[in-house]
């Protein structure tokens, strides 16, 4: 099993892909829980696991947004394989989720007049 070393991969998405702060914290975070499944369920990172992770985490009721934040923490750990060397391609097959995006709601005229012509405490 190809092991990936917490410290080795933070460096690389920290030097090698100069990603920001906020990014570097949800990798961390992302790559414990990736790291946690794998162990727990005795599994290699390759394709057919990589799909049973997305599997399960689509089964806890994780929305797609929620999901691309693991393949985009996914996408930095191939990254970190192949520049350590490996090729074990796991992540080709992976495509993004489809974002999920708000209903946006539009007030009426009737309710834009409404909020125009509302009082105020100051008048």
């Amino acid at each position: 099993m190809y092991y990936i070393d917490e410290q080795d991969f933070i460096r690389f998405i920290i030097i090698k892909k100069g990603l920001a702060d906020n990014s570097v914290s949800l990798c961390k975070v992302r790559f414990v829980i990736i790291n946690k499944w794998l162990k727990e369920n005795n599994k290699e990172l390759n394709k057919d696991s990589l799909e049973e992770f997305f599997y399960s985490l689509k089964q806890r009721g994780l929305n797609n947004n929620t999901l691309n934040t693991y393949f985009f923490t996914l996408r930095y750990i191939q990254d970190n394989i192949k520049a350590r060397g490996s090729s074990n391609n796991f992540f080709e097959t992976v495509t993004a989720f489809t974002k999920v995006k708000p209903t946006i709601i539009i007030l009426t005229p009737d309710e834009i007049e409404r909020i125009i012509n509302m009082k105020t405490t100051a008048d």
